[in-house]
């Protein structure tokens, strides 16, 4: 599957909830490898409240 930008694969995902067209309907698993904790993720989960507020104030979000 191919996007012509992110705002093409954003579309997608934000319509079906998936990233990738459904596979046939099989028993098989698929393996998906680990990846490592990001924690930019949980950092920014913490301070989202923050920054819709400081955003709302139209003021910029610290990320120090």
């Amino acid at each position: 599957m191919a996007y012509l930008d992110a705002l093409d694969a954003w579309s997608l995902w934000h319509r079906h909830a998936t990233l990738l067209l459904p596979g046939p309907d099989r028993d098989a698993v698929a393996y998906v490898p680990a990846t490592a904790y990001d924690h930019s993720w949980a950092h920014a989960a913490r301070h989202a409240a923050t920054d819709r507020v400081l955003s709302a104030a139209g003021l910029l979000a610290c990320r120090a």
